[in-house]
């Protein structure tokens, strides 16, 4: 009898101490921003029109971002503003995410910009709402094009918020920072090709 009184007392403190901390993280990811954001810059050795010609080419994607595997034009009239995409890509673990992009911004050799309108990983509505990406290309001298690449997401949920802080921000970071290395080295790399 006193066993079964003692697991009954295990599985209430067990219970507790899930709420607790269930509660303890809603209130740690509240205290969490809403939104993150992420910038690099690059400047490589082409004009700003060989440059763009390179970066609205949706083929080209996958050669500097490993992750995606397909990009698939859903409007006729990409790339101008309204025209969507769909990039499929893996996560960690193996996750599909399938990203929906709308073209926002753009203005030939200086800006393009896309909202991603919806996020799914395997399947499931991820909890990124209101994510923007955007290259701007300037030129300070002859013959060079500084890239500069920026974006933002928020995240809902407190409980999602915690979790992307510590967990996803980081693996956006880093991504962003190889692909940028990844888009320099192609442009420099076809630079000397010519």
């Amino acid at each position: 009898m006193k066993k079964n009184g003692g697991k009954a007392r295990l599985y209430v403190w067990g219970a507790i101490g899930f709420f607790v901390f269930f509660f303890a993280l809603q209130d740690i990811g509240s205290l969490v921003p809403k939104e993150y954001q992420f910038e690099a810059e690059i400047e490589v050795p082409k004009t700003p029109e060989q440059v763009w010609n390179k970066l609205v080419q949706t083929d080209r994607w996958k050669e500097w971002v490993p992750q995606i595997q397909s990009v698939e034009k859903v409007s006729q009239n990409y790339p101008e503003i309204g025209s969507h995409l769909q990039v499929a890509s893996f996560v960690s673990d193996g996750k599909k995410m399938v990203d929906q992009l709308e073209v926002t911004e753009r203005i030939d050799q200086k800006v393009f910009a896309v909202r991603h309108t919806k996020v799914w990983i395997d399947g499931k509505a991820a909890p990124i709402i209101n994510g923007m990406s955007r290259l701007e290309l300037g030129s300070d001298q002859p013959g060079w094009t500084k890239i500069t690449v920026t974006g933002s997401f928020q995240v809902k949920g407190p409980v999602n918020r915690f979790l992307a802080r510590y967990m996803m921000k980081p693996v956006v970071d880093e991504t962003v920072s190889r692909t940028v290395a990844k888009i320099q080295s192609h442009l420099q790399k076809t630079e000397r090709k010519t």
